[in-house]
């Protein structure tokens, strides 16, 4: 079982990277396809891959696949806008902030 220092290490080590922050910003607006964000950071497929896996170990953000490629998402921002999850996902996933505050205090967690 993961503890919870392990699971904040995960969510900072997502957060730690300039780059991994311009791909949660990117995906701010809408999820994009990773072709778009290979060429809006000028960055190659192996290089979103290797950023991705961190993202998406963390629950920050998830993928699915297309025909057309992978779709990526902020989870957080689709969690505010799935309808059919609910109040009560909203409230588990909250925004960022809310997931850093988690993250930083585990005592205010629920069971």
């Amino acid at each position: 079982m993961e503890t919870v220092y392990e699971e904040r290490a995960r969510v900072f080590k997502a957060l730690c990277d300039a780059r991994r922050q311009q791909i949660l910003e990117l995906l701010q607006s809408g999820e994009k396809c990773a072709c778009v964000l290979m060429r809006e950071m000028n960055m190659p497929q192996s290089s979103l891959s290797y950023h991705m896996k961190i993202l998406c170990d963390s629950g920050i953000v998830a993928s699915r696949e297309e025909e057309s490629g992978h779709i990526i998402r902020s989870a957080v921002r689709a969690a505010k806008t799935r309808d059919a999850a609910g109040k009560h996902h909203r409230q588990e996933t909250g925004d960022m902030e809310t997931l850093l505050r988690r993250a930083s205090n585990p005592d205010k967690q629920k069971a």
